[in-house]
């Protein structure tokens, strides 16, 4: 039986709107979190709609709460895979048109997640017979994998704006040369399968301290691994700053489509930068410095810098030389 024939169109390819996938690796306390919502902030400016957040950290997301408007999602254990997929349908037939996801890391080494899943195999049909553990490990990855890239592919297949967060730890790698064994240096490596790192349109490193600036550069291969800046993005991140609403605008423009409108200048947006700029450099001062910086903020601005103010300004000026 012959096979119907095949059509097939060709059109002038046009820029339309096309979902995002930012993805943002820190260590714990990097501010993955609060610079996450000001993306996601900036973002809603452009796209509308609710921001969603699905907060596998135990609630850790409604720490911000005061300071910024979003739809909190609580996801506890099991984290596998599909239970992923599955909270992030759940945001998009809510309407959500920005979701974060904090953390993702939990698809991976949470209760239920991807090494669970391949150790549950493993045993199954091995226990304690750690040789034949070995041998079987493969079948393992077999039933965890498959799982993984659905929530991959289906994840895809969503519309809007999602922002990961990422854990990252520092990791070594044995490797072979010259018939020795050397370690390398990794540096910091979300904790992920790399297979779904990979399909971050944007992907950004903010290192220990780092005052929610992203790094773009490293000496360890690993890191450079990890980092993603495509070329027509390169612009939005020219200039090393903090992410912030203003870079979120920027990535929504780009994923809406067509011919960006002109972006209405926000002086609070501006303003709040400008400030969180003058604390960052009283903090190198001292505490005296910090402080006066603060009192002299407009009050409406501190409710949004307060955890910037406690997580990140106090610490580096109490470590100030007198």
């Amino acid at each position: 039986m012959n096979a119907p024939q095949r059509t097939f169109e060709a059109k002038d390819a046009i820029r339309d709107q096309v979902p995002l996938l930012m993805g943002i690796m820190s260590p714990s306390g990097g501010g993955k979190t609060f610079s996450a919502l000001r993306l996601a902030t900036g973002m809603q400016k452009i796209l509308g709609g609710d921001i969603y957040g699905v907060d596998s950290e135990n609630g850790r997301m409604l720490h911000y709460a005061d300071q910024f408007k979003f739809k909190h999602v609580a996801f506890n254990p099991p984290f596998g895979s599909l239970d992923y997929l599955e909270a992030l349908k759940y945001c998009n037939k809510q309407g959500a048109r920005i979701t974060i996801v904090d953390s993702m890391s939990h698809e991976h080494i949470g209760e239920g997640g991807y090494l669970e899943t391949a150790e549950a195999v493993v045993n199954r049909i091995a226990g304690d017979d750690y040789k034949k553990r070995e041998a079987v490990k493969m079948l393992g990855w077999a039933k965890a994998g498959p799982l993984r890239q659905k929530m991959i592919e289906g994840i895809k297949q969503l519309d809007g704006v999602f922002i990961f967060c990422f854990r990252a730890k520092e990791k070594t790698k044995p490797i072979k040369k010259d018939g020795k064994t050397e370690i390398i240096d990794m540096g910091f490596m979300p904790i992920a399968g790399e297979e779904w790192v990979y399909e971050m349109a944007v992907n950004c490193m903010l290192e220990p301290r780092s005052d929610g600036v992203p790094t773009w550069r490293s000496d360890h291969v690993g890191e450079r691994m990890m980092m993603k800046l495509p070329a027509q993005f390169k612009h939005i991140f020219a200039e090393q700053q903090p992410l912030s609403e203003d870079i979120g605008r920027q990535l929504a423009e780009w994923a809406r489509g067509g011919n960006p409108a002109p972006v209405q200048p926000d002086d609070s947006a501006d303003d709040l930068m400008a400030w969180d700029s003058k604390l960052r450099s009283a903090s190198h001062l001292g505490m005296p410095a910090l402080q006066e910086v603060w009192t002299s903020m407009p009050a409406n601005l501190k409710p949004l810098l307060k955890a910037a103010l406690d997580r990140i300004h106090k610490p580096e000026a109490e470590k100030a030389p007198a």
